[in-house]
């Protein structure tokens, strides 16, 4: 359970590590944001310039009409005197209002082209002027957005910070962890090896049967004999066979009853060379094997042999 324990905690360190991953994602992507926005505010402030120097070509434009129509207004203040001194000279009066007649309507005319002129690069000034206040316009909302990306960037970038400040943390929490899980494995191991030989220790196996049956038992390789006495044969320890063939007994059990019908019982196994420790008699059910000293009589083996005759 403790082993658990720790795996479990060990997994939660690990599963934690992974949030300064998100919010690197979170500022990479801002970062992007801002640079698109960057790249659109700079294509504004061109495109802004290129406005500010049309609308500068057209000032200079519609100040060189205003000077051609000033230019033209003085010829017709001139015009005017000169037909005020053809009326105190009449002998020269058709001559001169023939040339000042074609000269008011070359003025005229060009008074009427500078002002068509004129009044359509007004038209184009207060155009240009609209384009311009909605690009200005844009540009302040593009700024205005740059400016709280940048905000939420710096508070995501504190954010990351502090995450990665929090990860070196979980990294030293879970080496410490870490150590205490090779700890535990350790002992668990140890344990286990101390289960597995405690287990060993208070397990034996008795096999009881006749002399055909121990006869049998040896042609399917469950037993073999060995300098006269009969043990497991290794290759049978724990297969089916020997599971059949041997019962489990509790070796702290002093008394072991074999039941049937049978005058004899005689010990095969290594056990039989030690008569001091064990007692055999006959009872109303078979036979009866008491044990003196269980500690020494199990320690020669824990597989025990009958032959019951």
């Amino acid at each position: 359970m403790k082993h658990g324990y720790l795996w479990i905690v060990v997994a939660l360190a690990v599963a934690g590590c992974t949030d300064p991953e998100l919010t690197r994602e979170s500022v990479d992507k801002l970062k992007s944001q801002n640079a698109e926005l960057s790249k659109t505010v700079s294509e504004l402030e061109i495109d802004i310039s290129e406005q500010d120097r049309f609308l500068e070509d057209y000032t200079g434009r519609m100040a060189d009409i205003l000077e051609q129509i000033s230019t033209l207004e003085q010829n017709e203040l001139r015009i005017q005197d000169l037909s005020s001194d053809l009326a105190s000279a009449p002998y020269q009066e058709r001559d001169w209002a023939s040339e000042i007649g074609a000269e008011i309507e070359h003025i005229e005319a060009a008074l009427r082209r500078n002002e068509a002129q004129a009044e359509e690069i007004r038209d184009e000034l207060n155009s240009q002027r609209e384009h311009n206040d909605e690009l200005t316009a844009l540009l302040a909302s593009h700024q205005t957005i740059i400016g709280q990306q940048n905000s939420k960037l710096a508070q995501l970038q504190q954010e990351l910070e502090q995450l990665q400040d929090n990860f070196l943390v979980l990294q030293e929490e879970n080496a410490r962890l870490g150590i205490q899980v090779r700890f535990g494995e350790s002992r668990i191991a140890s344990l286990d090896q101390e289960v597995s030989d405690l287990t060993e220790k208070l397990t034996a196996f008795v096999l009881a049967g006749n002399v055909q049956d121990l006869r049998l038992f040896r042609k399917n390789d469950v037993i073999k004999s060995r300098m006269g006495r009969l043990e497991p044969h290794p290759s049978g320890i724990g297969g089916d066979q020997f599971k059949d063939a041997f019962q489990k007994v509790d070796p702290y059990n002093a008394t072991l009853t074999v039941p049937g019908n049978m005058t004899k019982l005689r010990l095969r196994s290594i056990h039989g060379k030690h008569p001091d420790l064990y007692t055999v008699k006959a009872v109303e059910t078979g036979m009866e094997l008491a044990i003196n000293d269980p500690d020494a009589f199990w320690g020669l083996s824990r597989f025990l042999i009958l032959e019951a005759r």
